[in-house]
């Protein structure tokens, strides 16, 4: 876990009624002002609603660039962010942490972990800690994570898989100055933002500015903003559709791209089943899978489904409606990209129909299928009869 230096030194809580000796002239976030506590964001000004401006504090620190403490507040029975009261919080163990002259969006008492004033359900304030990057001395200071000995946080947000041990943000080293970057990493992921990097190796990567559109790589791969990319100067080779024509799928050396975003699926087996050149319709499949683009520009499995059975039943040419189906189910796209299972549908007795037909018998005049099986009859994927 990161070191980080708690609160300390001459920061501490200072009676809003002395606020302006003590800042010397340092413009404040808490006033008191009509009688009351008073909080401005330098645009607008509210009241710090059940605030006792007789006993109230703030936090500061002349020597540390002369900061309030994230702007929090106290008085003699609350602690305060801005203009909100944080009723979880302990007023007489209530600190901020400090890194090096940075104070940090976190804070604790003897109970709980806070970021920007919110409760972070399950922190430990005995094991947390806020994760600093580089030194102090040459531009770092605290990120936005904090970990405790169970989790990594990104203010009150667990980040899924991350390894509180080894966690640590990618560092750019820039003139001399060191500064975070949106990659991070453990060893067993890397991370951007928040998200596990696919097929990242964690043991050998890297930031790398060299390359227009490449910020990072590792022995595998390049990457930009946490998606593979193909490697510089790499030729890029279409894929075909059965017509003929240049799909979205295409090689870069070894590797599948689709929309330019890296795709893993196997070569020898891999094949387009359907591309619209006039809707966001694309579905292929290998061995081991089927996919499909649920108009996001990326591919997604279709979970569950059998590649070796699945095909396009009917797509209709005026509204690009589709049916597909394989052995197990049957399945509807309305002409969005976005395909959903016709749960109640016999796969083995399914068909569609070239446009919309007219139950029989029908006697109020508005019962229309397109698609039917031996049991039922439906439109749009949904039952009619």
């Amino acid at each position: 876990m990161s070191s980080v230096a708690m609160s300390g030194g001459a920061w501490g809580w200072y009676p809003l009624a002395n606020a302006p000796s003590v800042t010397q002239g340092i413009n404040l976030d808490y006033l008191a002002l009509n009688n009351a506590v008073e909080y401005t964001n330098g645009v607008a000004t509210t009241i710090v609603n059940g605030a006792d401006i007789s006993t109230f504090e703030i936090g500061y620190d002349p020597v540390l660039s002369g900061r309030q403490a994230n702007a929090y507040g106290k008085d003699a029975a609350h602690i305060y962010y801005t203009d909100r009261l944080i009723p979880e919080a302990d007023a007489s163990t209530f600190t901020p942490y400090i890194t090096g002259k940075t104070l940090s969006q976190y804070a604790f008492d003897d109970h709980h972990v806070y970021c920007q004033g919110i409760l972070i359900p399950g922190a430990d304030p005995a094991t947390f800690l806020p994760v600093n990057y580089g030194s102090a001395a040459f531009g770092g200071g605290p990120s936005s994570f904090g970990e405790d000995i169970s989790h990594v946080y990104e203010c009150t947000y667990i980040v899924p898989k991350a390894d509180p041990q080894t966690f640590a943000v990618v560092t750019n080293v820039i003139n001399g100055g060191v500064y975070a970057s949106p990659y991070s990493k453990d060893k067993n992921n890397v991370y951007f933002n928040t998200a596990v990097v696919p097929y990242a190796d964690p043991a050998t990567f890297q930031l790398d500015n060299d390359d227009l559109g490449i910020d990072a790589r590792d022995k595998n791969y390049y990457y930009s903003n946490g998606g593979i990319v193909p490697a510089p100067n790499a030729t890029s080779t279409p894929i075909l559709d059965s017509n003929g024509v240049p799909t979205d799928f295409a090689y870069a050396g070894s590797e599948m791209f689709y929309k330019s975003q890296y795709f893993s699926s196997d070569p020898k087996t891999f094949q387009i089943i359907y591309s619209s050149s006039t809707a966001e319709q694309m579905y292929a499949k290998d061995a081991s899978s089927v996919y499909y683009d649920p108009g996001s520009g990326s591919m997604t499995t279709i979970v569950g489904a059998d590649p070796k059975t699945f095909q396009i039943v009917y797509v209709n040419p005026v509204t690009t409606d589709l049916y597909a189906k394989d052995k197990n189910h049957a399945y509807y796209d309305p002409g969005t990209g976005i395909i959903t299972t016709i749960v109640a549908a016999d796969p083995g007795s399914f068909s569609a129909l070239p446009g919309e037909t007219e139950c029989s018998p029908d006697p109020t005049g508005d019962c229309y299928y397109d698609a039917q099986d031996k049991n039922h009859l439906y439109d749009g994927g949904v039952i009619v009869r």
